[in-house]
């Protein structure tokens, strides 16, 4: 595997060399290719150089780091810093691997990096596994569900649907538009069925569609809650279980 090249993005120099300094301590064999301190600079930088990994601060003096993938075509891995977590949804939709509140910690600072190397070896294909996996059928995922409501029937496709929901013995689809309708199906033979890209079990009771997630917040220390529209009867059902929590969060960056 190459040596790791990196740039910083971050307004305030102290913390920049902080970052610096963590990074060269966790792994001596990174290389900083940059350290760039406002959104034209490193719209510019980026638009003109090419790095492994970027650290991104989301407040910059000129303004929303996130505007920088407004002006270029960025397909970097990002990880972003910052001492919010209010922008975590929007960073995990961009190229984001990671979110890091600051002050960072050294712990989430390796994790991070552990997840760029994971991230890297999957690219790094030996040629007779590659090859195999060019004959290799895609698998096939439900595309709708027939839907039984008195003496009518009807197809709802999957770009439909908000989330499934358990109840008891019975599980419900709910649309975009709130309609809830049984289905004889469980949750189990569900998670099968779905695509996992659009897809995501997040507790013993609800499966969600990518599309209806709006925000995820902090509910206790190890875990997330997430505020979905349209909204659940219960709001606690939208919890995300604890040994789920790590996952989930890497499923929204996928």
């Amino acid at each position: 595997m190459n040596k790791l090249r990196v740039a910083i993005v971050e307004d305030e120099e102290l913390v920049a060399e902080e970052l610096k300094q963590m990074l060269l301590e966790l792994r001596p064999e990174i290389e900083i290719a940059a350290h760039l301190e406002s959104v034209s600079e490193s719209t510019k930088w980026l638009s003109e150089n090419s790095v492994d990994l970027l650290f991104l601060d989301i407040h910059l003096g000129d303004g929303n780091s996130f505007s920088i993938f407004e002006k270029i075509e960025l397909n970097t891995p990002v990880v972003f810093t910052t001492a919010y977590d209010e922008y975590a949804i929007q960073a995990f939709k961009l190229n984001s691997i990671d979110f890091l509140l600051k002050p960072v910690d050294t712990d989430d600072l390796q994790q991070a990096l552990d997840r760029v190397d994971a991230m890297r070896n999957a690219f790094d294909v030996p040629k007779e596994e590659e090859e195999k996996s060019r004959f290799q059928l895609p698998q096939s995922y439900r595309k709708r569900f027939l839907i039984s409501g008195g003496n009518k029937m009807k197809s709802i496709s999957i770009d439909e649907i908000a989330y499934f929901r358990a109840e008891g013995k019975y599980l419900y689809l709910i649309d975009k538009q709130g309609n809830s309708s049984l289905v004889d199906n469980s949750l189990k033979e569900l998670e099968n069925q779905l695509n996992p890209e659009l897809f995501y079990r997040i507790n013993r009771k609800m499966i969600l569609h990518y599309d209806c997630i709006n925000e995820v917040i902090a509910f206790s220390k190890n875990r997330k809650k997430v505020i979905i529209s349209p909204a659940p009867s219960d709001p606690l059902e939208t919890i995300v279980s604890q040994e789920r929590t790590r996952d989930f969060m890497q499923w929204l960056n996928q």
